[in-house]
């Protein structure tokens, strides 16, 4: 999973060296990972398809239905990747006050990426062309 998440995080990132280029990177990293989710068939992402298409949804990028309620309506109140992050970590036990810890242990596994998506979010001449970069869509 982590070497998928370098992968495409590579991608999105890049700028005219990756092999193909990355759709609606103007969207961010979250809505570019939830699109491309759809193209597997493994059965057992079914529960990641499913989450994929609650954040599309999200977005906007398609009809909304029950399933997604409870997601926008934490979106409407916070920007939709750290209503992801929140309900996350609240799935996994993680405590309030270790929230941080834990997402650092976490960014760890993957060293160098968060750093990476951090500096373009806050030097954005140095991001692609016309893509939205921000940490809290890589760590969601």
């Amino acid at each position: 999973a982590m070497a998928a998440l370098v992968e495409l995080s590579a991608v999105f990132l890049d700028r005219g060296v990756a092999k193909w280029e990355a759709p609606n990177r103007d969207q961010g990293f979250l809505y570019f990972f939830a699109s491309l989710e759809h193209l597997g068939f493994a059965p057992w992402r079914f529960h990641a398809r499913a989450r994929a298409q609650e954040i599309l949804e999200a977005c906007g990028a398609h009809r909304s239905d029950k399933s997604t309620a409870a997601l926008l309506k934490l979106a409407s109140q916070e920007p939709l990747a750290h209503a992801i992050l929140r309900e996350n970590l609240k799935h996994f036990g993680a405590r309030p006050e270790k929230w941080m810890e834990t997402l650092r242990s976490m960014l760890w596994e993957i060293p160098g990426w968060a750093g990476m998506f951090h500096r373009m979010e806050v030097h954005t001449s140095e991001a692609p062309p016309d893509t939205r970069v921000r940490v809290a869509d890589f760590c969601a």
